[in-house]
């Protein structure tokens, strides 16, 4: 595509974003429930989509504390949950309003016990829900149709086609998270009997993706690894030729870890596995092979087209490589357009204010889209909360060392971080005691300990933050 027509073309795609992020919190409402507001939208607004949710999914069913990604969100109280869950009621409300049986039917799937059509339903909610706009009717498809799940049409009866398809996390990123927690409790209980206060410890799986015998090579050299750990010394080890691993200070710029505690934080990144992008890929050449299977005409007035979430693992320029080059090898096939939709929690580091970024690559044949688009009017897609733009999130570990902060690119790798500062109390001169709990990055908190007497034992204080930043129903 030349540069001028691909300029034509995007400006015949707007992403607004209706949303923006804020620290206020809103008290006292029956279905808000005192959570922390993470949007600009009013109370009263917060409280007739929670109570959409509510009332489609059932509020005795919500506040029930298990395992459900929507139960999960309901009884968390961070800005996040609450980001995630105006997301998805504000989707669920608009559809509720042009197709209320289609709804009804998509949450038996949400409400299921099967993960996958579970983040289906979830994803086809949300999806059609960013196509649903006043300016365009959209339309979910009509019992089990094959082929499309949902229906666009602009001016003049001009019709596009829509296959949904959700893509979570690999079995591959799905294990690496399994044996690096496992690391992480056996980096605990080490910590303990070696009295360790405060450390920071990066690993990095230089020699590929790490099997089950390089995770118990790891787990195994730990303890001799963590030997005369030394206060204001920064280490590095090899481990089995495999594993790069180093130490260095833990502090926090307020207040000193608490000497009774084991403070810190751990990441560890690794390569994704060889098959990864391979198993995506094949997963796209299904998708569109399923769309012209079942859909297989197009014309000015209808074409087709593919609207695919991936999960944060994926590199999303890579995949909008991928469909570039599957126009090329078939151009026959009917498919006009491919919508890359990847959102995820990114974090802007000079505000130190978290948001969801929601990343678009939209891949669409010129010459046909064209064609369609005669009236060359605007498909829009409206963002409920958050940022929407074309360029993915990078990821960066923010390491610092001799007094220097030092960045790093970690793009293209499973990236597993946690850690726990606890913080030593302020005493001010006035008697007042004072504590720092905050969130400092994914995974990462402070905690607060008090001590009111010096006679008397110590406490934590904790605030009200997301585990980490994984989306959950987005």
């Amino acid at each position: 595509m030349r540069k001028n027509d691909r300029a034509k073309f995007l400006n015949s795609l707007e992403i607004t974003s209706t949303k923006e992020l804020t620290g206020q919190k809103i008290n006292n409402m029956e279905y808000f429930e005192n959570r922390q507001n993470g949007t600009k939208a009013p109370p009263e607004e917060m409280e007739e989509i929670f109570k959409c949710i509510a009332d489609y999914l059932s509020h005795k069913w919500l506040k029930s504390n298990r395992s459900h990604p929507l139960q999960q969100l309901w009884n968390r109280k961070d800005a996040l949950s609450t980001n995630e869950l105006y997301f998805f009621g504000s989707c669920l409300k608009s559809l509720a309003e042009k197709d209320p049986k289609w709804v009804k039917e998509q949450i038996t799937h949400i409400k299921s016990d099967h993960p996958n059509n579970r983040q289906g339903a979830f994803f086809e909610i949300n999806a059609l829900g960013i196509l649903s706009t006043h300016s365009q009717d959209i339309k979910p498809a009509k019992g089990n149709t094959p082929g499309f799940d949902g229906t666009l049409t602009l001016d003049l009866g001009k019709t596009m086609r829509i296959s949904i398809k959700n893509y979570g996390d690999s079995a591959h990123y799905r294990e690496f998270n399994s044996y690096a927690s496992k690391f992480e409790k056996k980096l605990v209980e080490v910590l303990k009997e070696k009295n360790i206060t405060s450390i920071q410890i990066i690993i990095d799986a230089i020699n590929g993706y790490p099997t089950q015998a390089n995770w118990k090579k790891l787990e195994e050299a730990l303890p001799e690894v963590l030997d005369n750990v030394e206060e204001g010394k920064a280490k590095m080890f090899s481990v089995d030729n495999f594993w790069a691993f180093m130490y260095g200070d833990l502090k926090d710029d307020y207040q000193d870890c608490h000497p009774a505690y084991n403070s810190y934080t751990l990441l560890i990144a690794s390569p994704y596995h060889k098959n990864e992008e391979k198993n995506l890929l094949d997963k796209l050449d299904d998708a569109c092979a399923n769309l012209s299977k079942h859909s297989n005409t197009e014309d000015e007035n209808k074409i087709n087209t593919v609207f695919i979430h991936l999960p944060e693992s994926a590199s999303i320029m890579r995949c909008k490589e991928w469909v570039e080059n599957y126009y090329s090898e078939y151009p026959g096939k009917p498919i006009t357009g491919v919508i890359l939709y990847q959102p995820t929690v990114a974090t802007d580091l000079n505000n130190d204010a978290n948001f969801i970024h929601h990343c678009f690559q939209l891949v669409f044949q010129n010459d046909k889209f064209s064609k369609w688009n005669s009236i060359s009017k605007q498909i829009n897609f409206t963002i409920p909360v958050g940022v929407a733009n074309e360029t993915p999130s990078e990821i960066k570990a923010i390491l610092e060392i001799d007094g220097k902060k030092e960045i790093t690119l970690l793009n293209d790798k499973y990236i597993f971080q946690r850690g726990h500062l606890y913080l030593q109390q302020k005493m001010e001169a006035d008697g007042t005691i004072t504590g720092n709990m905050n969130r400092i990055s994914s995974g990462v908190f402070t905690h607060s300990v008090i001590q009111p007497f010096p006679d008397q034992g110590s406490f934590i204080l904790s605030g009200h933050f997301a585990p980490i930043d994984k989306l959950l129903i987005l």
